[in-house]
């Protein structure tokens, strides 16, 4: 991604965060396909709609009641909401700076509240994502007690349909970062660190298999 899209992109962020109908989404396309979804987006939704096109993906603000059009769209494969982009300026140097990048913007930067509650609602989602600490503490007890049974199951589709949820399950979530560019860290190793960022701000329970929400970081450059 060059630097005018990468600017783009976070002024398209920032345009979906005034209203609360509209949210950024995310969509793969086929590759050398991006224009038949730009203009499948535009006739579709609207012809005015702002989108950014990248090599095998467009980005752009939907309202809520654009999102199943868009699902039903022949050119589009994948859809993510987009909860968050941010600029980071990494030493390349040093790990653990680096990552600590990621760990203090979880903690204390990102608000996601509007991208989950916009999750829950488009999943079907029945059970909490804002759990309390008590709640937390008895359901990762209680997985202990049942792991070896969970664990057992061969050919066990990863990740799960939200909406087979009770409404006191806690959310079951995991994290994997894609990256392009060079970088002194490695993937699994953001991973793990939003991961444990995400699990002591919200008190998820990770779940690398049998998941509700998947969490994905894409880093775009070495900046």
């Amino acid at each position: 991604m060059n630097e005018n899209n990468e600017s783009n992109l976070q002024k398209l962020f920032v345009e979906s965060l005034i209203n609360d109908n509209v949210f950024m989404i995310t969509t793969t396309v086929d590759t050398g396909f991006e224009w038949q979804a730009v203009d499948e987006c535009k006739e579709k939704l609207n012809k005015n709609v702002k989108i950014i096109k990248e090599r095998g993906k467009i980005y752009l603000n939907v309202f809520w009641n654009q999102f199943a059009q868009i699902q039903k769209m022949r050119s589009i494969d994948n859809v993510f909401i987009v909860a968050d982009v941010r600029k980071f300026e990494f030493s390349g140097i040093s790990k653990e700076a680096d990552l600590q990048l990621f760990k203090e913007a979880v903690r204390n930067d990102m608000k996601l509240e509007k991208a989950l509650n916009i999750w829950k609602n488009i999943t079907g989602f029945q059970g909490k994502i804002y759990p309390t600490i008590d709640e937390y503490n008895r359901a990762e007890k209680d997985r202990k007690l049942c792991n070896t049974i969970v664990t057992s199951i061969k050919g066990k589709k990863r990740g799960q349909d939200p909406s087979d949820t009770e409404k006191d399950e806690i959310l079951r979530y995991r994290v994997t970062c894609e990256r392009t560019g060079k970088h002194i860290f490695e993937s699994a190793e953001v991973a793990r660190a939003i991961g444990g960022e995400l699990q002591d701000k919200y008190l998820w329970l990770v779940d690398l298999s049998t998941y509700y929400l998947e969490v994905v970081c894409k880093v775009i450059s070495s900046k």
